[in-house]
């Protein structure tokens, strides 16, 4: 059992003051907040509102302009005896 101790002493090497909590916690019980008050104002209303997060979407299509194009080709092979 000591054993087991020092070696969680060893494995944990830092003070407690620079130990911050996690903030992806505040970002779901933001995130349930705001579904709950979706859900409140659909229900006043009486319509369906869909709470499943969506991922985000592809970037928008661009055309590069500028530059010609630069063609690349292999470099041929020297045999060095």
């Amino acid at each position: 059992m000591l054993k087991y101790i020092m070696s969680l002493v060893d494995i944990i090497n830092i003070r407690i003051e620079h130990v911050n909590p996690s903030k992806c916690r505040d970002d779901f019980l933001k995130r349930v907040k705001e579904n709950e008050d979706k859900v409140a104002d659909a229900k006043k209303k009486g319509i369906r509102v869909c709470l499943k997060r969506k991922p985000q979407g592809p970037r928008p299509g661009h055309i590069v302009r500028g530059t010609d194009p630069i063609s690349l080709a292999p470099l041929p092979y020297e045999f060095i005896a």
